[in-house]
């Protein structure tokens, strides 16, 4: 929910995810919360997205997923800021890790492209 959490803020978001259930429980809250002008959801292929648009992203990976996101979060401008959740980016050129918030199952992982 992060994108609604977003939105109330007035930060224009979008979310790209694969489950149709996710996506249409986004938009009624989104609907539901004075937010769809604001918050944007998907039901897309991230590999099959086009992420320049994007300088902000959050990503809920599987951990054997991530190695594979990073050719695609590359095509994110430098200076882009990434937050990874739960699990960190493989070490690589693109990303350089600057924080990381909580530890575990709870941890958030935060990188700026280079």
């Amino acid at each position: 929910m992060q994108v609604i959490q977003c939105a109330n803020e007035g930060v224009p978001s979008t979310g790209v995810e694969l489950n149709g259930i996710l996506v249409v429980y986004s938009k009624y809250r989104a609907a539901r919360d004075g937010l769809s002008g604001v918050a944007k959801f998907h039901k897309r292929d991230i590999f099959r997205t086009d992420l320049k648009q994007y300088n902000t992203a959050v990503i809920f990976g599987a951990e054997n997923l991530m190695k594979d996101m990073v050719p695609k979060l590359s095509e994110m401008k430098s200076g882009t800021s990434l937050l990874a959740c739960r699990f960190p980016l493989p070490e690589c050129e693109q990303f350089q890790q600057v924080g990381q918030i909580g530890e575990g199952i709870d941890a958030v992982y935060v990188y700026r492209r280079m």
